[in-house]
């Protein structure tokens, strides 16, 4: 029981010696200040363009346009985030908010992943 109730003081010292020995790091001035080079840019907010697999209600939506994106294959879970990306860059660049995914496939020759739909535009 004695040596139980020495290891917790002992552990109770040690945390409070690192918690105390830590301290504060101080940075000056001049090492605070910003690259130069470095250029903030501000985008206006836009909603994500949404893949569906199932074509939204016509009384809503209208169809824009078609939109396919095609990745290599040498990692298939980075390919398939790379294609989501062109599918929703060329959905924005249509004015698009949705696209309802038509093909899903890899593709045997040339080892990529192909990913098609359509893209839909939200009708006020």
């Amino acid at each position: 029981m004695r040596a139980i109730s020495i290891i917790l003081v002992a552990g109770v010292i040690g945390l409070l010696a690192a918690f105390f020995g830590a301290g504060c790091a101080t940075i000056s001035p001049g090492q605070a200040r910003a690259h130069e080079d470095v250029q903030i840019r501000v985008v206006p907010w836009q909603r994500e363009v949404r893949l569906v697999t199932h074509a939204p209600p016509h009384e809503h939506y209208v169809m824009v346009g078609k939109v396919r994106g095609v990745a290599p294959d040498a990692e298939f879970v980075t390919a398939a985030d790379r294609v989501h990306a062109q599918l929703r860059e060329k959905a924005a660049a249509l004015g698009a908010d949705v696209v309802k995914i038509d093909v899903v496939a890899p593709c045997a020759r040339g080892h990529r992943v192909l990913l098609a739909g359509r893209a839909y535009k939200r009708v006020e």
